[in-house]
């Protein structure tokens, strides 16, 4: 199976970073609410301070590291196979005989990393692959486009 660019912990990392920043405003709403109500307990501010510490640890220095090392993916002639995941990890497989399209996607932080993403859609699903390299992301589209053309020229 192929494993994830370095550049995808970085990605990660940098996006952990954003929805931290995001999540830390929130506790900081939160008690400023608590100490505005005077309902200002110690137990607040450090179950508050807590959570924040617990989701800088978490989100921002392991997940990223974790998600790299488990998540792979590999394209077979009938069928796409991924693992992905964290704490749950998922192993997903895909006929590649119902693959009706093919999207490759990437945003402002994702091209800094020259990161792309990879939407496999199906008449159920959308399959979404880890973050790939921009030229690999094209690659693997026009490989899967080919594939799923031999499949139906062959029927």
């Amino acid at each position: 199976m192929i494993r994830l660019s370095d550049d995808v912990k970085k990605y990660l990392r940098l996006r952990s970073i954003i929805t931290f920043v995001i999540v830390l405003i929130f506790y900081l709403i939160i008690a400023s609410i608590a100490i505005y109500f005077d309902f200002y307990k110690e137990w607040v501010i450090i179950g508050l301070g807590f959570l924040v510490l617990i989701h800088l640890i978490v989100f921002v220095f392991i997940r990223p590291v974790f998600y790299q090392k488990v998540t792979k993916y590999q394209i077979f002639n009938t069928r796409l196979v991924t693992v992905q995941g964290f704490i749950i990890v998922e192993h997903k497989m895909l006929p590649l005989k119902r693959v009706q399209g093919v999207e490759v996607s990437h945003g402002i932080i994702s091209r800094r990393y020259n990161l792309a993403k990879l939407t496999v859609t199906t008449a159920g699903t959308s399959f979404n692959l880890p973050p790939l390299k921009i030229d690999e992301a094209y690659q693997l589209q026009s490989q899967m486009i080919e594939l799923v053309k031999e499949e139906f020229t062959h029927v």
